[in-house]
C-alpha cells in the first residue's frame, strides 16, 4: 500500500540523517517492524560509532545482536585499560582498584578471558 511505502521512505531519509526520533515517529504509524529492527540497529551502529558504548549496548542487546554486545564491552574495556596504561606499582594499583573491578566485568561479558585472568591476579595482588 502507498502510505506504508511513504512511511518507509520517509524512515530511511530520517535514518540516513540518524534523526531517530523522527524515525520512531514514522515507525509508530506506519507498523512497519522490520523498519523498527533497522532502527535499533542503526541507533546501536551510531552511538558505538561516538564512543557511547552502554547506549549502544543496549540497542544491540535489544536487537539481540551478540556480537556487538560483546564488541561494545570490548571497547569499554579497552577504554578502561587507556587509564590504567602507565601503573607500574600495587601502591598505584591500589588507586585504580574501582576501575580494576569494572575491567574484570568487561572482560568477562566480552569474553575475553585472557584479560579477565590478568585483571584477576592484579586484584589479588591490591
Amino acid at each position: 500500500d502507498w502510505i506504508k511505502k511513504v512511511y518507509r521512505n520517509a524512515t530511511a531519509d530520517a535514518l540516513a540523517r540518524s534523526d531517530f526520533s523522527e524515525a520512531e515517529t514514522y515507525i509508530n504509524r506506519s507498523g512497519d517492524g522490520e523498519m523498527r529492527e533497522i532502527l535499533q540497529h542503526n541507533q546501536g551502529v551510531y552511538y558505538y560509532k561516538n564512543g557511547q558504548f552502554e547506549k549502544a549496548l543496549m540497542y544491540f542487546q535489544k536487537e539481540g545482536n551478540s556480537e556487538m554486545v560483546k564488541a561494545c564491552y570490548q571497547r569499554q574495556y579497552s577504554e578502561l585499560a587507556k587509564r590504567v596504561q602507565n601503573v607500574k606499582t600495587v601502591t598505584d594499583a591500589k588507586r585504580y582498584r574501582s576501575t580494576y573491578q569494572k575491567m574484570l566485568a568487561l572482560a568477562r561479558n566480552g569474553g575475553m578471558e585472557e584479560a579477565a585472568e590478568s585483571v584477576q591476579r592484579i586484584l589479588r595482588q591490591i
